[in-house]
């Protein structure tokens, strides 16, 4: 379900907005915006999950499951077993 919402923006975002489409990297303006959201919400798992890690260390499931999720993304130099791996902030 979707719901539709008024927003204001400075010009200059818009402007890009409008390239972005007008280069066919998005069917439209809202299109832009959900993938702006989308991408936020997804920084903020993200930054759980890193702050778990920290806090707890490594759970085997979850680096299984981080592989599958970077092949999802098309990431392919995910570290491999045994690869020292530190987080930046």
């Amino acid at each position: 379900m979707s719901m539709q919402i008024t927003v204001r923006l400075e010009n200059d975002d818009v402007e890009y907005i409008d390239r972005r489409v007008a280069a066919d990297h998005a069917s439209g303006r809202a299109a832009i915006v959900a993938a702006g959201i989308h991408a936020l919400r997804e920084q903020e798992i993200v930054e759980a999950m890193r702050a778990s890690y920290l806090l707890h260390g490594e759970d085997p499931d979850m680096v299984e499951l981080a592989k599958w999720s970077a092949a999802q993304r098309g990431i392919v130099d995910y570290p491999a077993d045994g690869d020292n791996v530190e987080l930046e902030y």
